[in-house]
């Protein structure tokens, strides 16, 4: 990670807040943003830090989640990592010189149970330039709708590795369907729905 001089409990202290503050921003955005099979409009930019630009029109980079279940993974009697579910963290580039997105490549893979964390394989570093800023995406799908405690899991584990290259995830993007689960789930990992003001 990069420090500042300071006190370790400074330092600390300092990071905590940093992704305190973006999970938050993450949480608001994640309450309000539509996959694009949805043609509801997002809230104007008098009650939201977001507006209602396409983010992945403007991003540098893309992060998509995936979650799969497994079948008959560890399915043994008396396991206690039945049923496993698999996070698939894919990372994709912008061409900047024709605007264009490279081709998507393999991040790191997770396995879950019961939404908690047992394994990971990381294939590569990311290439995220320093001060760029990117979206981080949930994809659609029945195993998904089943398993958002582990792809917000997944999520918030991202930021350490963005922030350690002094990138910037700019909005969380999930399905419709999924936004009320995540939302309880975010709740009991203690974040709170929070909304922008812009009185005098």
């Amino acid at each position: 990670m990069y420090y500042n001089h300071c006190s370790t409990g400074e330092q600390l202290r300092k990071l905590t807040d940093k992704l305190n503050s973006t999970a938050l921003a993450l949480c608001v955005a994640a309450t309000l943003t539509v996959s694009s099979a949805q043609s509801t409009p997002l809230p104007n930019s008098e009650t939201t830090p977001f507006n209602n630009e396409k983010y992945e029109d403007s991003a540098d980079w893309l992060l998509t989640l995936n979650a799969r279940e497994i079948k008959d993974y560890l399915k043994f009697n008396g396991s206690p990592l039945s049923p496993t579910f698999r996070v698939t963290v894919k990372s994709q580039l912008r061409n900047k010189t024709v605007g264009a997105w490279k081709e998507k490549r393999a991040y790191e893979t997770l396995w879950y149970h019961n939404g908690q964390p047992f394994g990971l394989r990381r294939y590569e570093k990311l290439n995220f330039e320093e001060d760029s800023h990117g979206v981080i995406k949930i994809e659609s799908g029945a195993d998904a709708q089943q398993q958002t405690k582990a792809l917000i899991n997944t999520a918030l584990r991202l930021l350490p590795d963005i922030y350690h290259l002094k990138a910037t995830p700019i909005v969380l993007m999930l399905p419709r369907e999924l936004c009320n689960r995540v939302e309880g789930d975010l709740s009991s990992l203690r974040f709170y729905r929070a909304r922008a003001t812009t009185g005098d």
